[in-house]
This record gives structure tokens, C-alpha cells and sequence, in this order.
């Protein structure tokens, strides 16, 4: 999630800038709460609604809350309609799909991606940096 958000990596040297990272957050768990709504109302499980999906579906709506404002059975339609898209967004279960915990830049403790994703496998132990082919 905070590497969809770009949130991995924050660079904080003001108390202003301190609030952002804040504000994301705080959207964060609004979109998981439009998540758990959605998945309670179309009876799937939340593991399986995409929060890329989500987050692509009401960036694409926002605008119509603001028009929709002070008028709320215009409101709850569109929310209404909006939930009903976002029950469409469901991940895709790809069970052959490998994919390493290692980046090219390492800002976090994981080894070099220094092979093809495809090929590249981590090696158990974290402590040491090298990758087993």
C-alpha cells in the first residue's frame, strides 16, 4: 500500500512537511474503509478488492462528490454506484507469478535485484546480500 501511495520513502525537514504523510494516511484508511464496504456488500472477502482499484475509481470520481454536494440522493446514488464499480475491482490470482522482494535502488534492507526478475531468486538469509540463480 505505500508503495502505491509512493509513501515509501519521505523526506521530512519542516514540521509543515509533516502533515502530508499524515493527510496520506488518513486517505489510506478511508479507501480501506470504502474497501471493507464494498466487500461486505458484494459478499466477497477484502483480501480480494484491489486497492489499486479502488484508488483508480474514485480519483476518476471525485469531481462528481463535489457537484453532488448539499444534494444527498444525488450523493447516495453515485456512492452508491461507486461501490457497486469498485466490487468489480478484484485482484487477479496468478499462482505462477514470482515475484522477488529485491529492488534495483536499495533503500531498504533487501539484495540487489542483479538478475531478470524472472530468473533472480532471494536467497533465505537476509544478512547477507547475495542472490542464488
Amino acid at each position: 500500500m505505500k508503495t502505491t501511495l509512493g509513501m515509501e520513502r519521505f523526506e521530512i525537514r519542516s514540521p509543515a512537511m509533516a502533515e502530508l504523510p499524515l493527510l496520506m494516511m488518513i486517505a489510506a484508511n478511508i479507501l480501506r474503509g470504502l474497501m471493507q464496504r464494498t466487500a461486505a456488500e458484494a459478499g466477497k472477502p477484502v483480501w480480494q478488492i484491489s486497492f489499486k482499484g479502488v484508488l483508480d475509481q474514485v480519483l476518476a470520481s471525485h469531481e462528481i462528490y463535489t457537484t453532488h454536494r448539499g444534494r444527498t440522493r444525488k450523493l447516495a446514488a453515485h456512492h452508491a454506484s461507486v461501490i457497486e464499480i469498485c466490487a468489480t475491482k478484484i485482484l487477479e490470482i496468478r499462482p505462477f507469478r514470482h515475484e522477488p522482494r529485491a529492488v534495483k535502488r536499495r533503500p531498504k534492507n533487501f539484495s540487489m535485484l542483479t538478475r531478470y526478475r524472472h530468473v533472480f531468486r532471494q536467497v533465505p538469509h537476509r544478512g547477507n546480500s547475495k542472490s542464488a540463480a
